[in-house]
C-alpha cells in the first residue's frame, strides 16, 4: 500500500499508509489526547494530484538534490517549489508517517 497524504488540523500535513495510522501517529507526535481529538481535529484526505508551492528553504539538504529545475519558481520574494503531493513524497522518500509539511511556524 503506498502513502497518502491526509491535512489535519488545517496547517499539518501527515504522510501515512491510512487514516488510521496518520491519526495515532499525529495524536502522538502533538500529544493530543482522544477527547481534545474527537473534539475539533479536522482531517481531510488529499489529493496526491494536488500541487502544492513550499519554500525551498522548507527541504533538506538532501531533499534539494531531488528537486527538478522546472519545479523552482521565485515567489513571494523567495525561492520556492510547486510540485504534486506524489512528487514531494517521491523526493523525501517517505515510507513511515511523518508531518510532511506545516504551515505552523
Amino acid at each position: 500500500m503506498g502513502m497518502k497524504v491526509f491535512k489535519f488540523c488545517e496547517c499539518d500535513w501527515v504522510c501515512a499508509k491510512s487514516l488510521a495510522e496518520a491519526t495515532d501517529f499525529y495524536r502522538e507526535d502533538t500529544g493530543l489526547n482522544s477527547a481534545a481529538f474527537e473534539l475539533g481535529v479536522s482531517v481531510e484526505e488529499l489529493s496526491l494530484d494536488e500541487k502544492i508551492n513550499i519554500p525551498f528553504d522548507d527541504f533538506t539538504l538532501e531533499e534539494k538534490g531531488r528537486v527538478r529545475l522546472g519545479e523552482m519558481i521565485f515567489s513571494h520574494g523567495e525561492m520556492r517549489v510547486e510540485m504534486t503531493l506524489s512528487r514531494l513524497l517521491e523526493v523525501g522518500g517517505h515510507t513511515e508517517p511523518c508531518i510532511i509539511y506545516s504551515t505552523e511556524v
